[in-house]
């Protein structure tokens, strides 16, 4: 059973990160480092994961094993996507609107329809998109993914040399955490 990811994404949307580029980045500062052979873009972890990540609590478990079971924690980039995700997981709570806080009424079933559109939220009038609501990471909107798996949600935050590796082409970077099954919903942000 996996408890879960952590999840990086590109919160600057309009951009698509090189993904040969960004793995040699993650190369070089050891993040990554042999590619799984049965899985495209799926890495194990480098040397310095652990320097890479904070990790909270007294103990936490992270199986960092490279035998190839399903249990080991693994990095895999998802993406580039030509329009931006939803990224969510079975954790994901409702969203709230950045200027009141109040959840948007059936945020979920308009995901495909006026929520990929600038729309007034309902209950203060401020226009809303679905990338500018606060998902309380538990959720995200980008076009390219680092998902981190092994790993409950709050329990590792990524360090600032992380954050700054992958933002060295110039797009933003966020976090949020997803329990499995991961999923991706094709946005049409306007």
């Amino acid at each position: 059973m996996n408890p879960g990811y952590l999840t990086l994404f590109t919160a600057s949307h309009n951009t698509s990160a090189a993904i040969d580029e960004m793995v040699n980045r993650l190369e070089s500062i050891q993040l990554i480092e042999a590619p799984l052979s049965c899985t495209p873009q799926q890495f194990h972890t480098g040397k310095r994961f652990l320097q890479l990540l904070t990790f909270m609590g007294c103990s936490p478990a992270v199986p960092l094993e490279q035998n190839g079971e399903p249990e080991s924690c693994t990095i895999k980039l998802l993406g580039p996507y030509s329009a931006p995700q939803l990224i969510r997981g079975s954790n994901t709570r409702p969203p709230r609107c950045p200027n009141c806080r109040q959840t948007p009424q059936d945020w979920e079933a308009q995901l495909n329809t006026a929520m990929n559109q600038t729309k007034n939220c309902p209950n203060c009038g401020e226009l809303i998109t679905v990338d500018s609501l606060n998902w309380r990471q538990q959720g995200g909107v980008g076009n390219t993914f680092l998902t981190i798996s092994q790993v409950f949600p709050g329990e590792a935050v990524p360090v600032a040399s992380l954050m700054h590796c992958l933002e060295e082409d110039g797009s933003s970077w966020d976090y949020c955490y997803i329990q499995g099954p991961i999923q991706l919903d094709e946005l049409s942000i306007r």
